[in-house]
């Protein structure tokens, strides 16, 4: 196995990048680092005063919070003084999206509920919708059915900025109310000049995008549409709805990740790298 002559983009903070740069590089690749977004926390208290008038709103509404909801782990960062600030088990359970957000809700001490086969926000809609028995938000009738209208169905949604709206569209045509909180901006950042200068020299490229909002940034690059590679680079997804992403701005041959892993993004690497019709 071996990735000699393959130079890959990576496009988050680089940080984050030092474990799998030095996979690619014991491979025989190349490693170019271009951050394609930043995360910009709301202050603690914007986040907290949304809160609490959401609170009170419910509360005289005589709703029972059923828990929350967290499409992205930046949005438990961000919310994390929040979640300390109600008596334990409050904000639970939270149902999350992604093994990473997953852990990140278990290490804050909450009921971390990460459906099996659930990839995206949408995912996450349709379970808690055909969960809603389960989670007491329907009235039963009698000792066997259950009425159609949900009751007392309130789930709170931290999310970006840049969050998909469908989340919230899905979950009320079934009846649920949901409140959100906006714990986080994402920035979009130009892809760096030196970097892609190493790029478009490079025979054969692979370009690692870890959310919807760096391939954004990507396809309104300035830099990439001045210099456009004169070989078609493959673009690797870490995760399906960065994938669709891809597919939705045209950026192919792609594939996706098996796992938000290091060795899962490794094996996309190799995988594309050994096809006849790139390598």
């Amino acid at each position: 196995m071996t990735l000699t002559g393959l130079t890959v983009l990576l496009t988050r903070e680089v940080r984050d990048n030092g474990p799998l740069k030095a996979r690619i590089i014991e491979l025989g690749g190349q490693v170019v680092e271009s951050p394609l977004i930043s995360i910009q926390h709301v202050s603690d208290n914007l986040i907290e005063e949304a809160w609490f008038r959401l609170r009170k709103e419910r509360l005289e509404g005589s709703l029972t919070l059923r828990g929350i909801a967290v499409t992205s782990a930046n949005a438990l960062a961000a919310a994390e003084h929040l979640l300390g600030s109600e008596e334990e088990g409050f904000f639970s359970p939270c149902f999350v999206v992604g093994e990473r957000t997953a852990r990140a809700a278990a290490q804050m001490g909450l009921k971390a509920i990460h459906p099996e086969g659930v990839k995206n926000a949408l995912g996450l809609a349709a379970y808690l919708c055909t969960k809603a028995v389960m989670l007491g938000t329907y009235a039963r009738t009698s000792s066997t059915a259950y009425t159609e209208q949900p009751r007392n169905n309130w789930l709170l949604w931290l999310r970006g900025q840049m969050a998909d709206e469908a989340f919230r569209s899905e979950l009320e045509r079934h009846g649920w109310i949901v409140d959100d909180i906006v714990c986080y901006e994402t920035i979009l950042r130009e892809v760096s000049q030196s970097a892609w200068a190493q790029v478009s020299r490079a025979p054969r490229v692979a370009v690692v995008f870890y959310s919807p909002s760096a391939v954004q940034a990507f396809v309104k690059s300035s830099v990439v549409h001045e210099d456009p590679l004169t070989e078609v680079p493959m673009f690797i997804a870490v995760g399906e709805t960065t994938k669709v992403a891809l597919l939705k701005n045209g950026l192919g041959p792609n594939v996706a990740a098996l796992s938000p892993t290091i060795e899962g993004v490794l094996d996309a690497i190799v995988q594309v790298n050994e096809r006849s019709s790139f390598a």
